[in-house]
């Protein structure tokens, strides 16, 4: 297990930054190395950065890295290394404690965070039950990833701007789902925002979706 300080972080003194945050990364199929992960958390638009890493491996290995300290749970993160020694990176527009994110065109490589202690190299921790949506990339060219997960029955509904209903699925604790931007009929919805949001009973949360020209 790695280590990892950030020791240039300007925190004000009424913040007791006490986060400790594990990543877990699961090579797969594939060799990977992670030099640098970069964390946003709320509003704050700078994030706090981790470089110099050498997290990571050859084919099927899961390697751990921790990233300290952090003032709290982040809500963005974006991750840089080497896929089979070609550069390569991807970002998290919403990060789940504990859920499991496949590196893009690599699938077998996966990539987890979670606050919990005591996490081994080789370990899978269990997802604990939790409700959750995040659209990865924020921006939809030819499709993102919306992870929508519920502990109960859910639906996932994605609203225009004018807040018209144009798009449903099922939703819960099922493998991520790749949407690319088509209505109920299979039509390409036109260039704009749009906001997907997840429902359980009286539950419910929101994610914002830019459809750009493809």
């Amino acid at each position: 297990m790695k280590a990892v300080f950030f020791a240039a972080l300007l925190i004000p003194a009424t913040v007791s930054p006490a986060l400790t945050i594990t990543g877990v990364l699961e090579t797969g199929d594939n060799e990977v190395y992670v030099d640098t992960v970069k964390f946003w958390a709320g509003l704050v638009p700078t994030p706090v950065v981790f470089s110099g890493l050498d997290w990571g491996g050859p084919a099927h290995v899961t390697d751990t890295a921790e990233f300290t300290p952090l003032a709290r749970w982040p809500s963005r993160a974006a991750i840089y290394g080497r896929v089979d020694a070609v550069p390569d990176s991807f970002e998290l527009q919403g990060v789940i404690e504990e859920r499991r994110y496949p590196w893009p065109d690599h699938d077998s490589t996966t990539v987890m965070f979670t606050s919990r202690g005591g996490v081994v190299e080789g370990e899978r921790p269990a997802a604990r039950p939790c409700f959750e949506l995040s659209v990865t990339p924020g921006v939809l060219t030819d499709f993102v990833t919306i992870s929508a997960v519920s502990p109960g029955p859910a639906r996932l509904e994605v609203y225009d701007g004018l807040g018209n209903c144009v798009r449903t699925f099922p939703a819960g604790a099922a493998p991520d789902l790749r949407w690319n931007g088509d209505d109920e009929s299979g039509n390409r919805l036109a260039e704009g925002v749009y906001f997907c949001q997840l429902v359980s009973g009286s539950r419910s949360t929101v994610r914002k979706v830019l459809i750009a020209a493809e």
